[in-house]
């Protein structure tokens, strides 16, 4: 593990994280939360030199998907309740992945577009959906970018249409 995480480099960072991961695939001595720890120290360490880094967002992007989509085939003819809590925890975890690094990385279109991927899994209320999409708004609206969604002006006319349809009567 590299000792100060303000001093290091992008391939310093880049080499333990790929190495953690090789470690917890190969199960040998690391687990899933040694790999979070890594990207955790890299990425969100206060100072840190590499928190704007793509590379290792999309990293761990990827490790966060790929324990989703694990636990998806394994839990795939298993409805447990267990099953279900062990993969909304992941999802949940694969969501945060994208909102910090959306806070990071605003600019990069690639990482909005991977992100809106992981909200689009494994949504089950659409009082959940909206929730968090709102929260990736929020995120986008932090960064002073601009949200274009489809249907948003046919959305308004109706509702103003209704408006005046009700004033005339």
């Amino acid at each position: 593990m590299l000792a100060a995480p303000e001093k290091t480099t992008l391939a310093g960072w880049a080499i333990v994280a790929a190495h953690e991961i090789d470690r917890f695939e190969a199960q040998a001595s690391s687990t899933a939360e040694n790999v979070r720890a890594v990207f955790q120290r890299a990425l969100k360490s206060v100072g840190s030199p590499v928190a704007h880094a793509p590379l290792l967002w999309m990293l761990w992007f990827r490790f966060e998907r790929a324990m989703f989509e694990q636990l998806l085939r394994k839990n795939d003819d298993v409805g447990s309740r267990y099953a279900r809590k062990e993969m909304a925890a992941q999802m949940e975890r694969w969501k945060a992945v994208s909102l910090d690094g959306l806070r990071c990385l605003p600019w990069w279109r690639d990482w909005v577009l991977a992100g809106l991927a992981a909200f689009d899994r494994g949504v089950d209320e659409s009082r959940r959906e909206l929730r968090d999409l709102k929260r990736v708004y929020n995120v986008l609206h932090e960064r002073e970018l601009r949200v274009r969604v489809e249907g948003v002006e046919e959305l308004v006319d109706d509702i103003l249409n209704a408006g005046a349809g009700d004033s005339t009567r």
